[in-house]
């Protein structure tokens, strides 16, 4: 029997266990909304009516990989039946994961020649019918479209809803929960991080790869004892995450971060054979070499808002990806990415 490591395991084999990247409070939080959903990868209202002040929660797309939606980059439109524009309040944006048992969540295959296509997410918009001022719009009742633009461009397709008579809506009660001293949805929204990105055309079959960071914990972090937290945007099971930390000098922490697939990550020019319960059908997404997130708790953090301002307090020193033989692949690099 072959007891022997994989190279790409070996060279990660004195760093320390890796560490949680769920917590079950976010856990938690997801699932409620995971329930909620009507279907896995949509773009339409969850209840497409609504009255005027009143809550609307939409599926607004699946997630591709660490690319990221943020209610502050967010601009809901709602045209009325009399063809008003109403700029409405984007209150929260959520993304949300499938049951790992879920064919979504096993990597339901796209095509017998592409591979699965593992779901990364489906992001969940929650809209206020709601003015500038938080006031119940004025509109017209009836049909309308409602969209959802980000720097300009259309996010999902524009949706119908119908705005309902009888008077505004009540207060909403999502807002009224506190947990721990903090409204509840903060813990559910997207935090503050960075990603890993690869630059690059892989050259041969990728297998993992290595990534080393430099930060200094006394600048980032304004109280002692808290850490980076490294996660992946991905929910393929086949690609594994660890990471560790060490002190250096200078009062500097390196971090190491590693990624591997035995099974490889489809790269251009891969050919697959036709039956999809081969191991080949168990290779990561090349996008999935991109999807290494790094994030802190910003309300103990420094204020970092930018890329410049990322930078003045972590460097990404070293990358390297390797294929199944252990051996360093060329022409590949990566960049730390504020994810704005």
């Amino acid at each position: 029997m072959n007891l022997s490591i994989h190279p790409i395991h070996q060279m990660f084999i004195q760093s320390t266990s890796a560490r949680r990247y769920y917590s079950i409070l976010r856990t938690s939080l997801l699932l409620l909304f995971i329930g909620l959903m009507a279907s896995c990868i949509s773009t339409f209202p969850l209840s497409n009516e609504v009255r005027p002040g009143g809550t609307l929660m939409a599926a607004i797309g699946a997630s591709e990989g660490a690319d990221l939606l943020k209610k502050e980059n967010l601009v809901a439109t709602f045209k009325d039946s009399a063809s008003v524009d109403h700029v409405v309040k984007v209150a929260r944006v959520l993304r949300v994961y499938p049951d790992s048992t879920s064919r979504f969540g096993r990597g339901a295959p796209a095509t017998p020649h592409y591979g699965p296509m593992y779901y990364n997410g489906q992001w969940l918009a929650i809209v206020y019918f709601v003015d500038a001022n938080n006031d119940p719009i004025v509109t017209a009742l009836g049909d309308g479209k409602l969209r959802f633009e980000q720097g300009g461009n259309l996010v999902g397709v524009e949706m119908d809803v119908n705005i309902l008579g009888g008077g505004n809506a009540p207060r909403n009660l999502l807002e009224t929960q506190p947990l721990m001293g903090a409204h509840w949805l903060d813990y559910a929204e997207i935090g503050e991080h960075a990603a890993i990105r690869l630059t690059g055309i892989p050259n041969g079959r990728v297998a993992g790869a290595t990534f080393t960071l430099n930060y200094d914990p006394a600048g980032f972090f304004n109280v002692a004892g808290f850490e980076i937290e490294v996660s992946k945007a991905t929910i393929d099971p086949n690609m594994q995450l660890a990471w560790s930390e060490k002190d250096i000098a200078g009062g500097q922490k390196e971090l190491t971060i590693l990624i591997s697939n035995p099974h490889g990550f489809d790269v251009p020019g891969d050919s697959f054979p036709s039956g999809l319960s081969t191991l080949e059908r168990r290779k990561s997404l090349e996008r999935d070499l991109s999807s290494v997130l790094i994030s802190w708790t910003t309300h103990v953090s420094a204020s970092i808002k930018t890329q410049a301002e990322l930078d003045g307090y972590m460097t990404l020193v070293g990358s390297n990806f390797y294929d199944a033989d252990g051996e360093v692949l060329g022409d590949l690099t990566a960049i730390l990415e504020y994810m704005d």
